[in-house]
């Protein structure tokens, strides 16, 4: 179950690169953008690089530190070895109720979906908040990754099922478009590049946290 806390957290929402934590500058990187306003990080290693338990570990204390959520990628066993806040899983990785099992209630499940058939099996199964998209072209990220828009993740939030469930913009995401995503009724927005690539001292990811924060205040 995801709390109220829990859920402002969504609002930048850092995917880690491939192979995070192999380079000495990764994690100076990662705790300037905490630093500057991400407030939610999730570990995301498809491939099999060396030292992967240790490496979450790593963000595991780097994100505690800085009081952001931490969410593993699609390996619930993970999460729960390195008490990690929650899972994230895919359409097509473990299935939530399975994700549910082994992470237990206290941890948070996020799924992701494009349509309004498969947020609803994911809702079904208990997850606590919806990951939609692609909103923008993010082949280069997910080459089979499909653009539904700004227009069909409105479309997904103002249906009456949908209304009162936490979700997340992703997909082609950067600082510069993210507005349109919270205007269209998004809890948080989800980037890799768009986050990953910002270069210190992440002025501009300050001022939209900043920005965020207030309009969060206001609803």
């Amino acid at each position: 179950m995801i709390s109220a806390e829990q859920r402002k957290k969504l609002r930048i929402y850092l995917v880690s690169p491939e192979g995070w934590g192999l380079e000495p500058e990764h994690e100076t990187h990662l705790i300037g953008l905490l630093q500057a306003g991400v407030s939610t990080v999730q570990f995301r290693e498809k491939e099999a690089h060396p030292h992967r338990v240790q490496r979450a570990q790593r963000m595991r204390e780097l994100t505690r530190a800085h009081n952001a959520l931490f969410i593993v990628n699609d390996d619930p066993n993970l999460a729960r070895m390195v008490d990690a806040d929650g899972v994230h899983v895919g359409v097509e990785d473990a299935r939530v109720q399975d994700a549910r099992q082994i992470v237990g209630n206290d941890r948070i499940v996020g799924a992701t979906a494009r349509t309004l058939a498969r947020a609803q099996e994911a809702l079904k199964q208990g997850a606590d908040y919806l990951g939609v998209g692609a909103i923008y072209d993010a082949t280069a990220s997910k080459s089979d990754a499909k653009t539904i828009g700004v227009e069909g993740f409105a479309s997904l939030r103002n249906h009456e099922a949908l209304q009162d469930v936490p979700m997340v913009a992703i997909g082609g995401i950067r600082l510069e478009n993210a507005d349109a995503c919270w205007a269209a009724g998004a809890d948080g927005v989800a980037m890799i590049r768009g986050l990953w690539g910002l270069v210190p001292p992440f002025e501009v990811l300050r001022r939209a946290a900043l920005r965020t924060t207030d309009a969060h205040e206001l609803v």
